[in-house]
Formats: structure tokens, C-alpha cells, sequence
């Protein structure tokens, strides 16, 4: 029953995110409600559903295939199945823009774990110094940026996740540009006012056990954005890149303000 009622909640706010590369999910999703903590990570064609029976039974339901899901945290199957979804749609607004406009979700992360894997030169350098307990440098994410760019030629764009996060990574980014004699469209800032992110936040702790969500922490990631983040937007508003869109309201109108604004370059 609990997994009966938690699918059907969560599958009026779910999309359905077409098909990569034969695979079903584009990157790796992490979840969480409650105590439940879930992740899921896209496999290689064939491989199925490895995953618990409740979250199995997400998947079937949505028909999804070559899918690992781990849950940690909890046994209980509402959790489960509630962070199982959280994960799903966590990447919504990405996935109705790539989906719509035909772009690629550009994840720094997934690409340089792709690399890792695939153990070629710059994976195996980057897994050193992961191992190492140091940062990746900017210079062999922007490799791997460039790697990515080189093999898949024939989309219509590309939307970056993860990067830039700085403005010494955006003077990077633009050197990769002008290099590939590529441009950078457009910039959009979701923007949301930081009293509408203190409750977001505080709210979320609340509902779903997090301790990490608290005034302390806000205060932390608040700090980051000011120090790293602000710098950027004004570097790319100075470039007459940037356009702001309101983060506050449903997903679907959001994304039809986003939409707009591609629709009109």
C-alpha cells in the first residue's frame, strides 16, 4: 500500500526523459526523504534493474531499464520509493530543456567519472589525484570539457552543469570557446530571494531529517555565493550574457520563462 500510494503521488510531477545512447538516465541522481538516501546511476545497455524491491518497482512502473540503485538510511519502502523519485526529479527543469531544444546535459561530474572509467589519459591523471584526497585542477576538467566537445559535434547545444562555478573557470571556458569557435548563448540565473532560500532550506531539513539543512549551513552556502558566485554573475552580465529568471513557483512555469528566453536568441 505504501508503495502503491507513494508512486502515484510522485508520478504526477514526472516526466519522461527519451532515450541516450541506450540508456535511460543521462547521469547519476541522488535522493533523500526521510532518513531514506538514494542513489541511482545510469549502466550499460542490457544490464536491467539492480536495485530493492521497492525501488524495482518505481522503475518497472515508469519503465525504466539499465538502471543501479543503492538506498541507504532506511528500510522503509515509502522512504525509499519517495527519495527514489526525489532522484528522478531533482534534474527535471534540465531534462524538459534538453529534451525540448534537443541540447546535451553537460555534467562535469558524470564526464569526468566517464573518463575515470573508461581509464583514458586524462581519466587516469584525474583518478590520481582524486586518490590523493586533492581537487581535480581546472585545467584537465577543461580537457574534459574539450573531449566531450570533440565527440559529439553534431548536437544542437550544449547546457553545462557544475561548471563554471568561478570567474577564473569562465576565462577558461571562454579561451575553450574562442579555440573551438564556439559561443556561449546566453547565461540564465534562476533567481531566488534569500528569504525564500532560508525557508526552502529550513523546510526541507525539517520534512526530511536533514541535518545538514539548518541557519548555520545556510549561512555557509550563502557566504560561497557571495565570495564565488555573485563575481560571476556580474562577469557574465558585464558580457551581456545574463538573463534572470525568477526560481520561485511551479517547475513547468519556470521552465516556460526559460524557454522564452531560448526561443528569442
Amino acid at each position: 500500500e505504501a508503495i502503491k500510494k507513494a508512486t502515484e503521488d510522485a508520478k504526477k510531477k514526472m516526466i519522461r526523459v527519451p532515450l541516450k545512447e541506450g540508456r535511460t538516465l543521462h547521469h547519476d541522481m541522488k535522493g533523500h526523504y526521510g532518513a531514506g538516501r538514494v542513489v541511482l546511476r545510469s549502466a550499460p545497455p542490457g544490464t536491467g534493474i539492480s536495485a530493492g524491491g521497492p525501488m524495482r518497482a518505481v522503475f518497472e512502473t515508469l519503465g525504466v531499464q539499465d538502471v543501479v540503485a543503492k538506498s541507504v538510511g532506511t528500510s522503509n519502502p515509502h522512504n525509499m520509493i519517495k527519495a527514489t523519485f526525489e532522484a528522478f526529479s531533482f534534474m527535471t527543469k534540465i531534462a524538459l530543456i534538453c529534451e525540448k531544444y534537443n541540447l546535451s546535459h553537460l555534467s562535469t561530474g558524470d564526464l569526468l567519472r566517464m573518463e575515470i572509467a573508461n581509464k583514458s589519459e586524462i581519466g587516469v591523471k584525474a583518478k590520481q589525484i582524486i586518490d590523493e584526497g586533492k581537487l581535480v585542477s581546472n585545467d584537465i576538467i577543461i580537457n574534459v570539457i574539450k573531449s566531450f566537445f570533440n565527440n559529439n559535434k553534431n548536437l544542437s547545444g550544449y547546457l553545462p552543469d557544475g561548471f563554471p562555478r568561478n570567474t577564473e573557470q569562465a576565462k577558461l571556458l571562454d579561451k575553450l570557446m574562442l579555440e573551438l569557435k564556439e559561443k556561449i548563448s546566453c547565461v540564465i540565473q534562476l533567481d531566488v530571494d534569500e528569504k525564500h532560500l532560508k525557508d526552502r532550506i529550513l523546510s526541507r531539513g525539517k520534512e526530511e531529517g536533514r541535518s545538514d539543512d539548518n541557519e548555520e549551513t545556510l549561512i555557509k552556502r550563502l557566504e560561497t555565493y557571495f565570495n564565488e558566485t555573485m563575481p560571476l554573475i556580474k562577469y557574465y552580465d558585464e558580457a551581456k550574457l545574463l538573463k534572470k529568471v525568477s526560481g520561485v513557483g511551479e517547475i513547468m512555469h519556470i521552465n516556460q520563462s526559460i524557454n522564452t528566453i531560448i526561443d528569442h536568441l
